[in-house]
């Protein structure tokens, strides 16, 4: 019998009490994370805690992470790292993207109460991995996801691919109005995976 790819973390999030809802349940066994962590990951330096260092794929935490619950930076300075305190190269200083810590996305998932059916809109995209999760549990063509960064739009786009799922993912601004080809107001839920400083977009309450 062939073990899910994704049992190792679903064991653990069960053990650990995370997982409630059997059919979050079900989609984090059915989706690879390993498949939507990029090759290079950033960590904080340990002798310079303001910035991030690399890990690359060659690297046995690399693997590690992917399947324990771990929050992994996927992208450091909007894609150019600035260097490190005295100038090295390849050192990052602010993490502009990130793939959660699998407790927190299933807790988000269980909080977001979307069952068959419902339509769903997400805010940030990112590498794909909550995106990938939502297509398993509702279909993806209930899922429409907006990233901002055009980049990393296209890395979710083809890392869904590879997983076997083809959701709209638009490369755009998710704060603003979103040409989603649903119209105003016909989702059921909207679920963000990225901070809404100050209020709530009210693009995201018109879309509900």
């Amino acid at each position: 019998m062939t073990t899910p790819p994704g049992a190792r973390l679903a064991r653990a999030l069960t053990i650990a009490g995370q997982v409630i809802d059997p059919q979050w349940h079900r989609a984090i066994l059915a989706v690879d994370r390993a498949q939507f962590i990029p090759d290079t990951v950033w960590v904080t330096s340990a002798d310079h805690p303001g910035y991030y260092v690399p890990v690359t794929r060659d690297d046995p935490d690399h693997a590690r992470w992917a399947h324990e619950d771990y929050a992994l930076a996927t992208q450091v300075d909007d894609g150019d790292p600035a260097g490190g305190p005295d100038g090295e190269p390849g050192w990052g200083k602010l993490r502009t993207s990130s793939i959660s810590q699998p407790s927190l996305v299933v807790a988000m998932l269980q909080q977001l109460g979307a069952v068959d059916g419902h339509r769903v809109l997400e805010i940030g995209t990112g590498t794909g991995y909550n995106t990938a999760l939502l297509c398993h549990a509702l279909g993806e063509k209930a899922v429409v996801s907006a990233e901002i960064d055009r980049e990393l739009a296209r890395v979710a786009v083809d890392n869904l691919a590879r997983a076997g799922y083809a959701p709209t993912v638009l490369d755009t601004d998710g704060a603003g109005p979103l040409e989603t080809g649903v119209g105003t107001g016909m989702y059921h839920r909207v679920i963000s995976t990225v901070a809404a400083r100050g209020r709530i977009p009210h693009a995201w309450v018109r879309q509900v």
